[in-house]
């Protein structure tokens, strides 16, 4: 049940976004890059209509962080408590990454 219907979005969350990813870049951007590096264009514009349907559903904030990290095993964090974006914004920037 997690993640249905959002099969890319948890393929790039869940694999991209792990617990490990500043390994792997110095930001969020980078992870992006790389995944757009590793699928077609179609599916890197197909991920980004994945997080704009999600972000329609019209959870608030905290229950969308919530479920980033329950469902999507999503381990990026834009900490807003600290002056970043909020969840909602971020994935925002993701999706016009991926276009």
């Amino acid at each position: 049940m997690f993640g249905r219907n959002y099969e890319r979005l948890q393929h790039l969350l869940g694999a991209y976004f792990h617990q490990d990813w500043p390994c792997e870049s110095a930001d969020w951007q980078g992870v992006v890059r790389q995944y757009r590096g590793d699928v077609s264009p179609a599916e890197a514009v197909a991920t980004a209509d994945e997080i704009v349907r999600l972000l329609g559903e019209g959870q608030p904030e905290a229950e969308l962080a919530d479920r980033l990290l329950r469902e999507f095993a999503c381990y990026y964090a834009p900490r807003p408590d600290l002056g970043g974006p909020t969840f909602r914004k971020w994935l925002s920037r993701v999706a016009a990454a991926l276009r």
